[in-house]
């Protein structure tokens, strides 16, 4: 993993970038000062627990994967009332983001459920505040 330093005026910002779901999660820590080996430590930790928990949601909600919960719901293979608690939760949050928007939004398409557009948002700004938020 690489983490590219930068220094700015009365800052560091260190910036790290992982490629999944078809696109570039970028974070990006700024420092009052530059980070310790054992800090820089710490963020390495988080940041490969912040990438192995955007590839379960890849891997849950792809419509690339066969094997995904969304592939497998969207081939009839598992019913509305057999899938996880998290698939129900972002069901019911692209439903109530099409209601909000008067259908500007919609995780339909071509008959299928495609949640890509709201899960690649979810997934970075709960991992972010799961891995990074309290722990910096």
């Amino acid at each position: 993993m690489n983490i590219i330093q930068k220094n700015l005026t009365k800052h560091t910002m260190y910036t790290l970038v992982h490629k999944t779901m078809g696109t570039v999660f970028t974070t990006q820590i700024i420092a009052n000062e530059r980070l310790s080996q054992c800090e820089e430590k710490k963020v390495i930790k988080h940041q490969r627990l912040l990438e192995n928990y955007l590839e379960q949601v890849d891997a849950r909600f792809s419509t690339y994967l066969n094997d995904s919960e969304v592939s497998l719901f969207n081939r009839g293979e598992i019913k509305i009332t057999e899938v996880s608690d998290v698939f129900i939760f972002v069901f019911s949050s692209c439903f109530a983001a099409k209601l909000a928007t008067n259908e500007a939004f919609d995780a339909n398409y071509n008959d299928k459920f495609d949640p890509s557009g709201f899960v690649k948002g979810w997934s970075i700004e709960t991992g972010l505040n799961n891995f990074f938020k309290t722990s910096f």
